[in-house]
């Protein structure tokens, strides 16, 4: 796992690395946020609800070239640090809203997460819950961006879930990073649906494109 110690360094900017106590503004004095507002500037927020298979389904940021290479360096060069920085300037609301949620976190593969040292997506889901549920997980690597469109269809093969039986009644939120064909999601809901929950909402970081009007 990436050492270093921007977290206990309040005024460094988490991604960039720029010394805060320089920039002043009105958002740093009223949130002592750890980003710059250069690197916020970056973030192309999409914040977006519609429906997925009939849940709600909500996604914070657009896709773009800075948030790739944000999550480049979280999770392909284990910068744990990383998971501050994703759901500004969301978190208080999210905290709020999902208070009452079991998170269930869209697994990735296992192999990695121990060379890593960390779940990514659970990472950040800690971040504003203390209720995080780990139970979904791939019975084999697969890289949805190793497949075509189609072939990503193939993932309903290898992501299980274990515990299931913990969800039943419970208000759930899905929650993963990056959502593209949809076939993950498809397949988390399908699981943890079969189980009862009280309900169950979606919560996505990024997308290529806004999911309202797609016949989902």
């Amino acid at each position: 796992m990436h050492q270093d110690d921007r977290k206990a360094k309040s005024h460094v900017c988490l991604i960039c690395h720029r010394d805060l106590r320089y920039e002043l503004s009105i958002r740093r004095l009223i949130k002592e946020e750890q980003i710059c507002s250069s690197c916020l500037s970056q973030f192309e927020i999409m914040d977006s609800s519609s429906l997925f298979l009939g849940y709600h389904l909500h996604v914070l940021y657009y896709y773009n070239t800075f948030f790739k290479s944000l999550l480049f360096s979280y999770k392909g060069q284990y910068d744990y640090v990383l998971k501050e920085a994703f759901l500004l300037p969301f978190i208080e609301s999210i905290k709020k809203k999902y208070e009452q949620y079991m998170v269930v976190c869209v697994p990735s593969n296992h192999a990695t997460n121990l060379k890593r040292g960390f779940a990514p997506v659970a990472s950040i889901a800690m971040t504003f819950s203390h209720h995080v549920f780990q139970g979904l997980y791939k019975k084999e690597d697969y890289k949805q961006t190793d497949h075509s469109f189609k072939e990503r269809e193939g993932v309903k093969n290898v992501i299980m879930l274990k515990g299931g039986e913990f969800l039943r009644g419970k208000k759930l939120l899905l929650f993963d990073d990056v959502m593209t064909s949809g076939e993950t999601m498809k397949r988390c809901v399908s699981l943890c649906a079969a189980y009862d929950p009280a309900c169950i909402e979606i919560l996505v970081l990024s997308s290529r494109y806004d999911w309202k009007g797609r016949d989902v």
